[in-house]
C-alpha cells in the first residue's frame, strides 16, 4: 500500500502519473508557497439502474450519484 507522501510542485510536475497512481490508494499533497495541495481518488461507481434497483429495501441518498 502506497503511503501519503507530500511532492514539491515540481516533482508532482515532472512526475504527474505517478502522483495519480499513488493518490488512489492514500492522499498525496503538493506544496506550494502558501499552502498545500492534497490529491485524493474517488471511485465514482458506475453502476447500472438495474443493479440499483436489484438491490432489497428503499433507495438511499449514495444510490444516485452526482451528476
Amino acid at each position: 500500500m502506497t503511503m501519503s507522501r507530500t511532492w514539491t510542485i515540481d516533482e508532482a510536475s515532472a512526475d504527474l502519473p505517478s502522483l495519480l497512481e499513488a493518490a488512489r490508494t492514500s492522499s498525496q499533497y503538493i506544496v506550494v508557497p502558501d499552502g498545500k495541495f492534497e490529491v485524493s481518488f474517488r471511485e465514482t461507481g458506475n453502476r447500472s439502474l438495474d443493479a440499483i434497483l436489484d438491490k432489497d429495501g428503499a433507495l438511499k441518498p449514495s444510490d444516485i450519484g452526482d451528476p
